[in-house]
């Protein structure tokens, strides 16, 4: 996917905060799946990498779809698989 707009999204939902992140769940417009959206806390000044393969290992992230920004926050949002 790489980046998703964040208003390629709809119905986000706060689940939960963990660590350095928080988690929400969502569905997507386009793909009309059901993902989870992790936002990394303080992440706003980070530039991402150009390969998004290449930027997160998938021994950590398992089932990654790409990423998007939160538009207030303006932190990164990893966009993943949304687990039952």
């Amino acid at each position: 996917m790489g980046f998703v707009p964040y208003n390629k999204f709809e119905n986000i939902e706060f689940i939960t905060e963990e660590g350095f992140s928080k988690i929400y769940k969502a569905n997507s417009i386009n793909d009309k799946m059901k993902v989870a959206l992790k936002e990394l806390n303080n992440s706003e000044n980070i530039k991402p990498y150009k390969d998004l393969n290449e930027s997160f290992d998938s021994y950590y992230i398992n089932e990654y779809y790409g990423i998007t920004q939160h538009p207030i926050t303006k932190n990164y949002m990893i966009i993943m698989k949304k687990e039952i």
